[in-house]
């Protein structure tokens, strides 16, 4: 089965991205074809606060990324963290 995992990566890495890898590892294991798709907050500093506020809501350049991988990669299930 192909599976995306969808995921927002914190500026301090924690106990959620460390599930995210290690599911993404597991699913691996067992045959699957798994890819990420992975944003970080680490962009948020450089960001002007009226857009990071409007982006909260909406976020078209993610939205066109993310579109943009899954015409590539044709998942069959989507896991979003």
């Amino acid at each position: 089965m192909r599976i995306l995992l969808i995921h927002n990566r914190y500026q301090t890495r924690g106990g959620e991205d460390v599930v995210v890898d290690a599911e993404a590892e597991l699913l691996r294991g067992h045959g699957h074809e798994v890819e990420q798709y992975l944003e970080s907050n680490d962009a948020i500093p450089g960001i002007h606060r009226l857009t990071l506020l409007a982006r909260t809501i909406w976020s078209h350049p993610t939205y066109k990324r993310l579109r943009q991988r899954i015409r590539a990669f044709r998942p069959q299930l989507v896991h979003v963290h």
